[in-house]
């Protein structure tokens, strides 16, 4: 009996090293396995649904889902497909879940504009496709006809409605007088070449568009956060607890002239004392010559 005991004991042990390092290795992200879903590999700061939380950022923009052997990212009512992520230059390419590639009569179920988070928003390379319904046809190089995303309930006064594609991004007040927006999406400027057709528009539709996510790796930086060289780079706005070695060269310049202008003040200061200094010097040596004149007069009309 007393032999079974220390053995107890020692299982025990064991039982919770496990337990504690299980515990540890599931709140540190480096430990995570990456994760694969459609042939996109998955890895901080996104994971999968399935995954540990720990294994992806917080945010739930970065979590994951995997439908149909196609990974999901939600942002707000927004559904988009991950066709890829470049875990080099921190960008990724979605496009709308409701447009299928080659299937011409899908169309895009979602607005880009729900993209715009925190962490994820699109890329500089995009260029905006707007969905647009009107009264009247509308002769115009950027309107491109749409015989299938229309919306035929856009009017209530009309039972004829003309929808198009735009190319380019329009401000609401350049609209045509007859055309009302229905919903914006964003596609990669690459996939779109001199005047576009309807096929054309929705292969790069289909294709995607840019986003960029290092913001969800910039931590605690308090400054100006952004990739340079493909790696992240925190300018920040006091430098006191930068590196002299990591101060920018404007940063140096400011120091020496700070120093040059403080060599300068205390010059001018201590020149305008010795000036002072000198006078008053001047002044009573004067004083004390006149005063001994005065007293040898005195002297000599005693006499």
């Amino acid at each position: 009996m007393s032999k079974g005991k220390p053995m107890f004991s020692i299982l025990t042990i064991l039982v919770l090293c496990c337990w504690f390092a299980a515990r540890i290795r599931a709140q540190n992200p480096s430990s995570c396995v990456s994760s694969s879903c459609g042939g996109v590999s998955i890895s901080y700061p996104f994971r999968l649904a399935t995954d540990h939380p720990n294994c992806g950022h917080p945010d739930p923009i970065f979590k994951l889902q995997c439908l149909q052997n196609r990974p999901i990212l939600q942002s707000g009512s927004g559904k988009f497909v991950v066709q890829s992520i470049s875990y080099n230059n921190f960008s990724m390419r979605v496009s709308d879940l409701g447009v299928v590639d080659k299937n011409y009569s899908s169309c895009p179920a979602y607005s880009s504009n729900s993209l715009g988070t925190q962490y994820i928003s699109p890329g500089q390379s995009n260029e905006d496709i707007i969905l647009v319904n009107c009264l009247k046809p509308v002769s115009h190089p950027s309107y491109v006809e749409d015989p299938v995303c229309g919306n035929p309930s856009a009017f209530s006064n009309s039972s004829r409605v003309y929808s198009y594609l735009v190319v380019g991004w329009v401000p609401p007040s350049g609209m045509t007088d007859s055309c009302v927006e229905d919903r914006r999406t964003l596609v990669s400027s690459d996939t779109l070449v001199g005047n576009s057709n309807y096929t054309m528009i929705h292969d790069s539709m289909a294709y995607g568009m840019d986003l960029t996510w290092f913001r969800a790796l910039c931590g605690e930086c308090k400054g100006f956060c952004s990739v340079e060289d493909n790696k992240i780079s925190c300018r920040h706005v006091c430098y006191e607890d930068t590196p002299f070695s990591e101060r920018t060269f404007g940063f140096l310049i400011f120091v020496v002239g700070v120093g040059i202008g403080s060599l300068l003040v205390l010059r001018f200061i201590f020149g305008v004392l010795f000036v002072v200094g000198f006078l008053l010097y001047k002044r009573r040596k004067q004083r004390s010559s006149t005063d001994k004149a005065e007293a040898k007069a005195l002297e000599l009309e005693k006499r």
